[in-house]
């Protein structure tokens, strides 16, 4: 025990040798701070900001796929809707698809439903297209294609409907 204390009054008379041994302490404590090691160190943390990442052309490309994805849609919309009207005025059948026009509809009732739907299929791909989400915007060009499909579908069943009632 003795030995520690030795040692601890050793230290405390070496650190009042080397400060200087008439140092006084002030009276009041100052406003400025004098620290020169904050002053001449560098600052070495990082800067939080956030860039922007930069943006990528949408392109004509994709433009042009999203014009011809419409395209297909139409022409196959023409499609079954002639196909349509001529199995309806053969009496062949009724429209099957009957959302907001019935079952015996006129070709225009037949291309607005088929318009607005059409419109509501490609929103999503217009969209990601505008907001340059790339990885969103081939997976939406699938919709209008889909439907494009079914119109092909439809006129087809009618043709055959057509064909056997002229057997």
């Amino acid at each position: 025990m003795k030995t520690i204390v030795l040692a601890a009054l050793m230290l405390l008379v070496s650190l009042g040798i080397s400060q200087g041994q008439n140092a006084e302490l002030p009276d009041a404590p100052s406003a400025v701070m004098e620290a020169a090691w904050a002053q001449n160190t560098p600052n070495t943390r990082p800067v939080l900001s956030y860039e922007k990442p930069p943006v990528k052309p949408r392109g004509k490309k994709k433009l042009l796929a999203l014009a011809g994805v419409v395209a297909f849609a139409v022409a196959a919309d023409v499609y079954d809707v002639r196909e349509t009207e001529k199995g309806l005025k053969a009496g062949v059948a009724q429209e099957d698809y009957t959302w907001l026009v019935g079952s015996h509809p006129s070709a225009r009732a037949l291309y607005a439903r088929d318009s607005l739907v059409l419109g509501i299929t490609t929103t999503p791909s217009v969209l990601s297209y505008i907001f340059h989400r790339n990885e969103l915007y081939y997976g939406f060009l699938s919709a209008p294609v889909v439907y494009g499909i079914k119109h092909i579908q439809g006129g087809n069943q009618w043709k055959n409907l057509l064909q056997e009632v002229g057997k």
